[in-house]
């Protein structure tokens, strides 16, 4: 599936959402990031949330497994 940009910028804003809304709730990320990947509705943004979630929980650090992300821009 092509990704156009605009639907990239739309699902890079679900995806920092998500992240705000765990840091302001104070859920560890794996475990919020798992819950909501199943409720986004947002299919880059859903798959972003599995795999974030996946990696952190094998213990790999935040930064690393961001820039590991299919399709992030590595500036963010």
């Amino acid at each position: 599936m092509k990704v156009h940009s605009g639907d990239r910028s739309h699902s890079l804003l679900v995806f920092c959402r998500l992240l705000r809304a765990a840091h302001q709730a104070r859920v560890p990320l794996p475990r919020i990031l798992s819950e909501a990947a199943r409720d986004i509705g947002d299919g880059q943004a859903e798959d972003w949330a599995k795999t974030l979630s996946q990696r952190i929980a094998a213990g790999n650090d935040l930064a690393s497994s961001v820039e590991a992300l299919d399709g992030m821009d590595p500036v963010l």
